[in-house]
């Protein structure tokens, strides 16, 4: 395991300690105490920059490595940090061994700071197997915490969750209800409550009195009966693969659930071959406590329990079941509510789709109001689906298959046999030496000449500014961290600065028409550009799928963005038609509609649920969950806007003109800008830092 320190805490102040439950590493010592990187952990050859360093995971071992920043952290392996520690640590849990041998970094209890999984099938090597990256820094991730707790009104306190010490961020707790067993998660059982309580009143027939139904609805592939077969009231004929559909009704004064249905049929829920399968009865109390066990084994009354794995129809009701409540889906204003086959990925099988109208379960964000209180602090739900906006490394479901609320991609990650495990320490984003300074932001301007200038928090990494250009800079895109960025030019060539690599051009080629903008992936390791004539080239890990590059356009294409999961992207024309692509998705465009001038920039919000478009008269118009904090539109400018960006809390934007000028809205602060200084070249766009 290869740990990198690529932010600006000195490796004398990034510690580390790893506490095994079983096997041994080398070197041994690194079990003892925690200890700071540097003189104590040998460092990675395979890295000039010397801020790497290793361990070693004998076959079998298994534990975790605690990180802090700051100071070490006192009392390991018999005394665990807690979120109340004054300092910041994180936890990566590994599991060298058995079957399948995993790494994750967990999440679960709190959030301090960003680390980037990757592992490679060999010492040093530069193709990553998998992924588990965050796509923005501390401060970004605390400022879209924030802004999810400042809508929701009086239900939730972000003094209470937020933790600071000498002006400086340490945490973000998940709620809590102070039970040890639960690891700091919070009771679930007031959401459970509150969910019965939205459900219909059933006033005849054998339910009557109870609120329902729930559908549990799914397809479950079947599993070899174990040996030797179970021998209780169940057949191993329920191991059939088929889909299942079960309901579901509450007892209002015991909370406790019931469940009837059929199995395996052949087509889709109650198809041919269905047969009636066990009636399932779960408790509140058990309901509420395995929506946090998700992954072992189910305890609920009529199921089987002897399955050592518990791999049959049944547990795949239950992980669909405590699933939904993993992701805030059940008694949620969007989708219906009430089903499952519509939410997790499995219909058509394989497909890693839901085209039966399921709906993201972490966006848009219910209604105010609707947010059960969780001991006067956070809820659940706002905590889990802002911090997986930005990382599938919280994600509580690990017996499901990540729904499609989440990135479907598994928190736990596998690690090669005999390979390498790479953890990256990334940027904060503090202002100021050593990190030292408050969390703010800042942003950068470009000029056509390739000139950048750094504004805020931003940093300066160098420019093509004093450099001869072939063609005119026409776009600016940032790293993930802030520490560098990519300018692209006309004829496609691009220019790294920071730590933002290069993974190829257009530069080379010969375009149909020039390239108009640059959009990175989430990991920073790949970008995409796309021409005036909607073609896009993708490079590093972006991946191609789709372009209006062979279509016939009203108006040229003027701007791209990335969705989240950088599975997909959004080109926007000039007319202000907006064209969805991968996983995009289209919420609207001002593309049949009169515009008083062209659009000429385009963002995302952080959920990727919506975006806002800009003219060159400084008009802004938001869409989906894009919301308006106002615009240049009705003023009188000096010159032309040319470009946009978005806060990271999707909770104001920048506006930027030809001259430099920078208009901030809603959230965003003003820093400086260019617009009173004499240019060489008229600035061609903005990018947050």
């Amino acid at each position: 395991m290869t740990f990198t320190n690529s932010s600006t805490y000195l490796s004398s102040q990034v510690f580390g300690m790893v506490v095994l439950t079983a096997g041994t590493i080398s070197p041994a010592g690194l079990v003892t105490s925690s200890v700071s990187l540097a003189g104590n952990f040998p460092v990675d050859p395979n890295d000039p920059t010397g801020n790497s360093y290793y361990f070693c995971l004998d076959p079998n071992a298994t534990g975790r490595l605690w990180v802090s920043l700051g100071q070490p952290i006192v009392g390991l392996p018999s005394v665990q940090p807690t979120v109340s520690a004054p300092y910041r640590f994180g936890i990566i849990e590994f599991t060298y061994g058995g079957g399948s041998p995993t790494v994750d970094y967990s999440n679960a209890n709190n959030f301090d700071f960003p680390l980037n999984l990757r592992t490679y099938a060999s010492a040093g090597g530069t193709s990553p197997l998998s992924s588990l990256t965050f796509r923005s820094s501390t401060c970004q991730i605390a400022a879209a915490m924030q802004s999810a707790i400042q809508n929701l009104g009086t239900l939730a306190n972000w003094n209470q969750i937020e933790t600071t010490a000498n002006g400086q961020f340490v945490r973000i707790a998940s709620p809590s209800n102070g039970l040890a067993n639960n690891g700091g998660y919070p009771d679930m059982t007031t959401y459970i409550q509150a969910l019965i309580a939205k459900l219909p009143l059933v006033t005849s027939g054998p339910q009557a009195g109870m609120r329902g139904p729930i559908t549990v609805e799914d397809y479950y592939i079947g599993t070899t009966p174990p040996n030797p077969p179970y021998t209780g009231p169940v057949t191993t004929t329920d191991d059939v693969k088929g889909w299942f559909n079960y309901q579901g009704y509450f007892d209002p004064a015991t909370g406790n659930l019931t469940l009837n249905g059929t199995l395996h049929g052949n087509f889709g829920p109650d198809g041919s071959g269905a047969s009636t399968g066990l009636g399932m009865t779960v408790t509140e109390a058990n309901l509420a406590q395995g929506i946090y066990s998700q992954g072992s084994q189910y305890t609920v009354v009529g199921a089987p329990s002897g399955y050592v794995d518990g791999n049959d129809v049944y547990t795949r009701i239950w992980n669909d079941l405590t699933g939904a409540f993993d992701y805030g889906y059940w008694g949620s204003t969007y989708g219906s509510g009430f089903d499952t086959k519509d939410f997790f990925q499995t219909w058509p099988l394989g497909t890693n789709s839901s085209p039966q109208g399921g709906q993201l379960a972490f966006a848009p964000a219910r209604a105010s109001g609707t947010f059960p209180a969780v001991n006067g602090g956070i809820s659940y739900n706002a905590y889990s689906s802002a911090l997986s906006r930005y990382s599938p490394n919280y994600v509580l479901p690990y017996g499901e298959n990540y729904g499609a609320g989440g990135t479907n991609i598994s928190p736990d990650i596998p690690i090669p046999t005999g390979g390498e495990v790479h953890i990256t320490l990334p940027t904060d984003g503090w202002a100021g030496a050593g990190q030292s300074g408050p969390c703010t932001s800042g942003y950068r301007e470009v000029a056509s000449d390739g000139g950048i200038f750094s504004f805020g928090a931003a940093n300066f990494y160098g420019s093509m500014g004093g450099q001869v250009l072939n063609r005119p800079i026409v776009g600016l895109a940032a790293t993930p961290g802030g520490l560098g960025y990519w300018e692209v030019a006309s004829d496609g060539g691009i220019f790294a600065f920071g730590d933002a690599k290069f993974y190829g051009s257009m530069g080379s080629q010969v375009l149909n028409k020039p390239i108009v903008g640059l959009a990175p992936t989430p990991s920073g390791l790949g970008y995409w550009e796309v021409a005036s004539d909607g073609g896009i080239f993708a490079f590093g890990d972006a991946n191609f799928y789709g372009s209006m590059g062979s279509q016939v356009l009203n108006k040229p294409i003027v701007a791209m963005a990335a969705t989240p999961s950088g599975l997909g992207y959004w080109e926007v024309a000039s007319d202000g038609g907006i064209f969805a692509i991968g996983d995009a998705k289209f919420y609207g465009s001002m593309g049949s509609q009169v515009l008083n001038k062209p659009i000429v920039g385009f963002a995302a919000t952080p959920s990727g649920m919506g975006y806002w478009e800009v003219a060159s008269d400084g008009g802004i118009f938001a869409i989906g969950d894009a919301k308006f904090y106002g615009s240049m539109g009705s003023q009188v400018l000096n010159k032309p806007i040319v470009g946009f960006a978005a806060t990271p809390s999707g909770m104001g934007y920048w506006e930027v003109a030809s001259d430099g000028g920078i208009f901030a809205i809603g959230d965003a602060k003003f820093y400086g800008s260019m617009g009173s200084q004499i240019l060489n070249k008229p600035i061609v766009g903005v990018v947050g830092g």
